[in-house]
């Protein structure tokens, strides 16, 4: 069975009872060779056929959920810090915050920035 990230992910979700499964969790599996892409690119296709990472896709999506509650984007991580986005950019890198997985920067990362500025 050959679908879309969007399609496999769904058909996975429903298939072995999952929350949810986002098209990115396919994305790294088969960067792991857990799943097998038919066409590759900007849309890939999924070979479904025979696919038994039931565990490694759980992990890979508690990893996901999980960096999304540790982490702000970069509007978030500006407003905590009352700055501007040009002003946020310009500290991160000044002080070598950098974006992990998403774009996303670290909240406690953030959060000790803005307690550093303000002298606790």
């Amino acid at each position: 069975m050959v679908l879309s990230s969007k399609e496999a992910a769904a058909f996975l979700a429903r298939r072995w009872g999952l929350s949810d499964v986002a098209p990115v969790d396919l994305r790294e599996l088969a960067e792991r060779g857990l799943i097998r892409v038919v066409i590759p690119g900007d849309w890939p296709l999924y070979d479904l056929d025979g696919f038994t990472a039931i565990e490694e896709l759980r992990q890979v999506g508690d990893a996901r959920r999980a960096w999304w509650r540790a982490s702000v984007n970069r509007w978030d991580a500006a407003e905590i810090l009352g700055l501007s986005l040009d002003e946020f950019d310009a500290l991160a890198a000044r002080d070598g915050l950098w974006p992990g997985r998403f774009d996303r920067y670290r909240r406690a990362d953030v959060l000790a920035v803005r307690d550093e500025a303000s002298g606790r």
